[in-house]
């Protein structure tokens, strides 16, 4: 057997399940006084404009390493955040370079196509 409760509107009986709040939000009503209070309410969605495009390219990114705890990570190249380590906290990061100088020039070229 389904739940009834008493319309605030109406008074008569109605099945739990057809209940809606009032338009004031602090009483129940059946569905038929819902419709009825509601009727001339159409909802507006508004359309949101962006001003500016989203730029969707891929972002220089630099790789870093911690000299405390050896974590290793990459950032943006336009990061503007802390310059500590996400791990450890502390401000013992370095730049994360090839060893040798071909690997080098490589890293330096993708960085500069990107």
């Amino acid at each position: 057997m389904a739940a009834e409760l008493n319309c605030n509107a109406c008074r008569n009986r109605v099945g739990l399940a057809s209940m809606r709040y009032s338009k004031d939000g602090k009483g129940l009503i059946c569905e038929s006084c819902y419709n009825k209070q509601n009727s001339g309410v159409s909802i507006k969605i508004k359309q949101q404009e962006f001003s500016r495009p989203i730029d969707t390219s891929p972002k220089k990114k630099v790789e870093f390493y911690c000299r405390n705890c050896s974590f290793k990570w990459s950032r943006a190249l336009d990061f503007r955040g802390p310059k500590l380590c996400p791990s450890c906290g502390r401000d013992t990061i370095m730049y994360n370079l090839p060893n040798d100088a071909d690997e080098l020039l490589r890293e330096l070229d993708r960085m500069d196509d990107v």
